[in-house]
C-alpha cells in the first residue's frame, strides 16, 4: 500500500453541516470576489498571476493565496487530517505537480470551471467539470482496487 488511506480512522467520522458550512463559505467568496473584483476567483489563475510578471493586481493574490495557506494551517488545529507519510511526500508533490499541468491544459482548475464557470451556465466549465469528475472516479476506483487490501483474502 502507498500510503493513500489513513489506517486510523476514528476521527474521520461524517459530520453533515461541515460541508453545507464550507459550501456557503465558498459560495460566498466567489460572490463576493465577483461584486467587489469584478473577476472570476479561480485558484490556478490567481496562483499563475503571481508567478506571471506582467499580472495585475499581485498584492490581491498574495493575500489571497496567504488566506488560502493560513486557513489550512488554522483548520489543522481544529480539526486535525492524518498526515501524510514522510517517505511518500514524493508521490505528494508528483500529484501537485500533474494537478498544474492539468489546470493549465484546461484553462482552469476545478473552483474556477465547478463553481464559477458552472454557475455561469458556461459550456466549457460544465464539460470540464464532468471531465475532471469523471477522471476522479476512474483514478479512485484504480487505486482502491490497486492499492487498498482486499477484505476476502487472507493475511499471512
Amino acid at each position: 500500500m502507498l500510503g493513500f488511506y489513513p489506517t486510523d480512522t476514528s476521527n474521520l467520522e461524517f459530520i453533515a453541516w461541515m460541508p453545507l458550512i464550507g459550501g456557503s463559505l465558498i459560495g460566498s467568496s466567489i460572490a463576493f470576489g465577483m461584486y467587489s473584483n469584478g473577476q472570476i476567483i479561480g485558484n490556478s489563475g490567481i496562483i499563475k498571476g503571481l508567478i506571471t510578471p506582467t499580472s495585475e493586481n499581485k498584492n490581491l493574490r498574495f493575500t489571497f493565496l496567504s488566506a488560502l495557506i493560513g486557513t489550512e494551517i488554522v483548520m489543522q488545529y481544529i480539526l486535525p487530517l492524518p498526515a501524510v507519510a514522510p517517505n511518500h511526500i514524493g508521490m505528494v508533490i508528483l500529484g501537485g505537480l500533474l494537478v498544474g499541468i492539468g489546470t493549465s491544459l484546461g484553462s482552469g482548475c476545478t473552483s474556477g470551471h465547478g463553481i464559477c464557470g458552472v454557475s455561469r451556465f458556461s459550456i466549457r466549465s460544465i464539460v470540464a467539470t464532468a471531465v475532471f469528475f469523471l477522471v476522479a472516479i476512474v483514478v479512485t476506483s484504480f487505486l482502491t482496487k490497486s492499492l487498498m487490501p482486499n477484505e476476502n483474502e487472507e493475511t499471512e
